[in-house]
């Protein structure tokens, strides 16, 4: 429930299947990411907000 499931509307054909691959991704480079001692929402925040972090996480893939 990191990402607000729940709330989601994607219903129009593979939309949702296609936003549940992009969440599981993503959820799979925070778990990754351990210079951050913290939890998955407060990892998403401070992405959001430190354009440095965000890019220490998206390097662990290559992007």
């Amino acid at each position: 429930m990191a990402f607000r499931e729940d709330e989601g509307r994607a219903r129009k054909d593979h939309c949702a299947e296609n936003i549940n691959i992009v969440r599981h991704l993503t959820l799979n480079l925070l778990k990754q990411e351990k210079t951050s001692k913290r939890g998955i929402k407060t990892k998403i925040l401070k992405c959001g907000c430190d354009d440095s972090y965000l890019t220490k996480v998206l390097e662990l893939v290559g992007i």
